[in-house]
């Protein structure tokens, strides 16, 4: 899958923002994801920064 370019441009400003990178901010957004009766919804959040040691940050536990 691809995003547009608008899209993309709009993802990377958020994470650049937040001080992630924008597969981190698309993790947290999935996590948040409620499908209900076959309709997607998210409700409002602000990225957070991941935890030192976290897996997401390509790091190992205790090395972070």
């Amino acid at each position: 899958m691809s995003l547009s370019a608008d899209v993309s441009r709009r993802l990377r400003a958020l994470a650049a923002r937040a001080g992630l990178r924008p597969g981190h901010v698309l993790a947290q957004l999935a996590d948040r994801v409620d499908i209900d009766d076959g309709m997607v919804s998210v409700e409002r959040f602000v990225p957070q920064p991941p935890h030192a040691g976290c897996s997401c940050l390509g790091e190992k536990p205790g090395t972070g």
